[in-house]
Order: structure tokens, then C-alpha cells, then sequence
């Protein structure tokens, strides 16, 4: 899980100058591997890591702040409903570790009929990060936003979130 949120706050500093969203329509993102797809308001840029969790993220920066949807590959193990819960509070701590993140509000929810949770934190130069994570057979899918607070709940941001889709 460590490495997997590396990964959140690697591609989010990096992508903060590498690309910005022009204006171009709404784009459906489908993962295949994933099992999921999403829209973002214009085409973002696939970062893979494949150290010892691989994990596939499309990251756009666009006037909000920073959108991320992305998955990890395949877990040494199932999750059932029951291991669930444990996955996605790893999953939490882990970003709350390695990014330096405070919770600011965690709620158990399903998301397209899979266990998930939503995650709200803020990070340490006061920026929110909002998060759905969820369960799709042996992976995690998640959504992310970055951004000032009053961002959070933008009609872009809420049109992102409320986009994802499983296959």
C-alpha cells in the first residue's frame, strides 16, 4: 500500500506542470484491466509504476486542481466483502503516511454495488485531497481530487466523481 501512495503524491507533484486541461469536451477513459471507466474533462496522461504494487493512474491538472482515476494491479489475494474494510483502511493509512495527509472524514459506502469508502484529507500545504476507493475483485479502483477546498465539491469535480462506471 506504501507504494501505492507514493504514487498519488509522486504523479500529482509532477503532473502540476507537465500538462494542463485545454478546452476540449468531456473524455470516457476505459481500463480494461481495471474493469472500470471514467470522464475526465480532457484526455489525461497514463502513469504506471511497477515496483512492489504496480499501479496504473490517469492524472489530468486541470483549472481545479489535480483529477487522478486509477487502479492497482492485481492483490496477492481476493478481497471478499469481509476483507474489505481491512483493505481500504490500509489503503488510508497508507496515504495518510507516506503523502503526510490528515483525515479530515472517512465514510463506509457502496460504489456501483462495491464495497468502498470516501476519504477526505488535508495535506501539509493546507490542499484537500478528496477519495473514492473501492474494491473490484482482487484490485483497488480509486478516484481522486486535489485541490483548495472550495473546490471539492465543483460541477467538474462532481461530474469526475460521479462519472465512474463498472464494466
Amino acid at each position: 500500500m506504501k507504494t501505492l501512495t507514493i504514487l498519488f503524491a509522486t504523479a500529482a507533484v509532477a503532473s502540476l506542470s507537465a500538462f494542463a486541461v485545454a478546452d476540449t469536451p468531456w473524455q470516457t477513459i476505459k481500463t480494461a484491466p481495471g474493469g472500470f471507466s471514467f470522464e475526465m474533462p480532457a484526455k489525461p496522461k497514463l502513469v504506471q509504476r511497477s515496483d512492489t504494487t504496480p499501479v496504473n493512474a490517469y492524472v489530468l491538472v486541470t483549472g481545479d486542481g489535480v483529477m487522478m482515476a486509477g487502479y492497482s494491479e492485481p492483490l496477492p489475494f481476493n478481497v471478499d466483502a469481509s476483507g474489505a474494510k481491512k483493505v481500504l483502511d490500509d489503503f488510508e493509512k497508507g496515504m495518510m503516511g507516506s503523502a503526510k495527509l490528515t483525515s479530515a472524514g472517512r465514510r463506509e459506502v457502496q460504489i456501483s454495488g462495491r464495497a468502498g469508502c470516501l476519504l477526505l484529507f488535508q495535506g501539509p500545504k493546507g490542499e484537500f485531497w478528496r477519495v473514492a476507493a473501492a474494491i473490484n475483485g482482487d484490485r483497488i479502483v480509486f478516484q481522486m481530487f486535489i485541490g483548495e477546498k472550495g473546490k471539492l465539491a465543483s460541477p467538474s469535480v462532481a461530474r469526475f466523481f460521479n462519472s465512474l462506471k463498472f464494466s
